[in-house]
């Protein structure tokens, strides 16, 4: 993994002046796809179904998992129709464990998921990690039917069938859970992947990059639209008194 200079290497004037620089340095420009993720710890790049077991995780309870969803569900005509490739974005994004791992076309937005806490986090760095790959993008109507029958960790561009994919311009890692000892690995370590990592530390000036962010619309509202996202707004408007 190739980890960039922080933001505290440059003056505090120019916030996203930093980010777009960083960015700069850290892209291929010859990348057809890139895309952006925001963390709050450097953790490895493994979706949420593997995080506990990597090695040990097996199809079979990753299917369980997707089918159990979709039982408890299926009152929905919404869910009813989706295939296994919409199912688990839709699971996603309402927290199911899955072999999705979230990313965006929206640098600001990723960066906004980096610096963002709650009241109760006292961290202030964040990572912004940066996707890129020459590899074709997984179009689940015409690779194969399932995506468990991936060989390799591919980037997904999914359905926009709800509200936070179009949100967050949310697209997808789809990981491969690789035969053998491997199983879930760490996406900077997948060289069967095609695709690079970099990333960005951020640590400083998170207050302020988190204001300049609001006041171009990225914020609670716009990335969790809905009643959720207006009361973690209202709390952060009103943090000095809470």
């Amino acid at each position: 993994m190739e980890t960039h200079r922080l933001f505290d290497s440059y003056p505090c004037a120019s916030e996203f002046e930093m980010i777009l620089r960083q960015i700069e340095i850290a892209s291929d420009s010859s990348a057809k796809i890139r895309l952006f993720r925001g963390q709050k710890a450097g953790y490895p790049l493994i979706p949420k179904v593997a995080r506990k077991n990597p090695q040990s995780i097996t199809q079979e309870i990753e299917i369980q998992l997707m089918r159990e969803f979709r039982r408890q569900l299926a009152q929905s005509e919404h869910i009813s129709n989706m295939n296994e490739w919409d199912t688990l974005v839709y699971g996603q994004h309402f927290g199911l464990a899955t072999r999705l791992l979230d990313w965006t076309t929206n640098p600001l937005v990723a960066t906004w998921f980096a610096l963002k806490r709650t009241h109760y986090e006292k961290s202030e760095k964040g990572f912004l990690f940066i996707l890129e790959t020459n590899e074709s993008i997984v179009d689940e109507n015409t690779l194969c039917k399932s995506p468990f029958d991936i060989e390799k960790t591919r980037v997904l561009k999914p359905s926009l069938n709800n509200s936070r994919i179009i949100a967050q311009s949310g697209w997808f890692t789809v990981h491969a859970n690789y035969k053998g000892d491997l199983g879930f690995c760490n996406l900077a370590d997948d060289e069967r992947s095609g695709i690079k990592i970099s990333v960005i530390g951020i640590s400083d000036y998170r207050q302020k990059i988190i204001s300049k962010l609001n006041l171009l619309g990225v914020n609670d509202i716009s990335v969790f639209p809905g009643p959720e996202g207006v009361a973690n707004h209202i709390n952060w408007e009103f943090n000095h008194w809470l």
